[in-house]
């Protein structure tokens, strides 16, 4: 009995150490703390989704007021909090959950998918928080799902294969990860990350903090983080010649030491979101993350294309991306030289 325990160990380490192989990067990238790696694969080989037993969704109406209407509609919004009473420890190598995406899909055949594929249209109205009834997909709930599911998407690129396969994929996660609201002092971290053995993508969630019982996910608020900076002058960083020479009011003082300032308004991109807001939360930025996506050219292109059903925005000329539609360019080229 021993032997075979110390096989069944020998095995099950051997299946880790080839699951570290092919998740490696995959797993730096999405920067998933290594204390969770085996526990996160166990879940992943089972496929275990317990993050109900730590977690729960709260139902929040909120008031919005208007200069319209003093009486405005309530909106019904949703927050996830830890409900185990023993909350959740950041130091627990089990303290990692999978999310389930519900509908995996490419740009050109949303449209498609929601009409033919049974429930996925009933599952992403109500998920959406959009009234239907029956069985048969109503064009009009088929619009109004394509036009609201930008603020449900998430996505992911693959990493290797054609440039076809390394196309983004776009996801909505289930209900319990669609809830999860975005925090600009975030609590736990969310992350994409693609299973290879049974070729199914996954969010992973994990804490970034011990978690008490009934503490919503983003609790903290701003107001607090600036408290301190809000007694004083405000250290400016900038590069921008315009900002330089036209920010006057003596609240704001530059300087010439980035690490020091309250407020960075950068000309280059910013691409450590997470650094900054974990050693300097306070420090206000002229970005946002991932606007790259509008404010390149290559990525501005792409996106442009994916408007109208795929057939493009009408006023984006025709546009290569030479790093990999050379061919492309080369053909149109000859083409239009005939």
């Amino acid at each position: 009995l021993k032997m075979q325990n110390s096989d069944n160990n020998a095995q099950a380490d051997e299946d880790y150490l080839v699951f570290l192989s092919l998740h490696l990067a995959a797993l730096k990238a999405a920067r998933i703390p290594p204390l969770y790696w085996k526990s996160l694969y166990s879940k992943l080989k089972n496929e275990v989704f317990d993050a109900g037993e730590v977690f729960g969704i709260m139902q929040v109406e909120e008031e919005e007021e208007s200069e319209k209407e003093v009486n405005s509609a309530k909106e019904i919004c949703y927050k996830v909090i830890v409900t185990r009473e023993s909350g959740l420890q950041a130091t627990d190598p089990t303290s990692v959950f999978l999310v389930d995406h519900a509908w995996t899909y490419r740009v050109e055949s949303a449209r498609q998918q929601l009409v033919e594929i049974p429930g996925l249209l009933i599952r992403m109205a109500s998920l959406m928080g959009m009234p239907f009834h029956g069985e048969v997909p109503d064009p009009d709930i088929v619009d109004q799902v394509l036009d609201h599911m930008w603020k449900y998407n998430q996505t992911y690129q693959l990493s290797q294969g054609s440039a076809e396969e390394q196309v983004p994929v776009w996801y909505v996660m289930d209900e319990f990860g669609s809830r999860v609201q975005h925090s600009s002092h975030p609590t736990c971290c969310m992350a994409p990350l693609f299973f290879a053995p049974q070729q199914v993508a996954y969010s992973i969630l994990w804490p970034l903090q011990d978690l008490e019982n009934g503490v919503k996910f983003g609790d903290k608020r701003l107001d607090d983080l600036l408290e301190d900076v809000g007694k004083r002058n405000l250290r400016v960083y900038t590069e921008i010649k315009q900002v330089l020479d036209h920010l006057k009011h003596p609240r704001f003082q530059f300087t010439d030491d980035r690490n020091e300032a309250d407020i960075i308004w950068a000309f280059s991109h910013i691409r450590d979101y997470r650094k900054l807001s974990e050693e300097r939360p306070h420090v206000l930025l002229n970005q946002f993350p991932c606007e790259m996506v509008l404010t390149t050219k290559d990525c501005l292109a792409s996106v442009a294309r994916r408007a109208r059903g795929g057939r493009g925005a009408p006023w984006l000329p025709l546009t290569f991306n030479l790093q990999t539609e050379l061919p492309q360019f080369i053909k149109n080229y000859q083409y239009r030289e005939k």
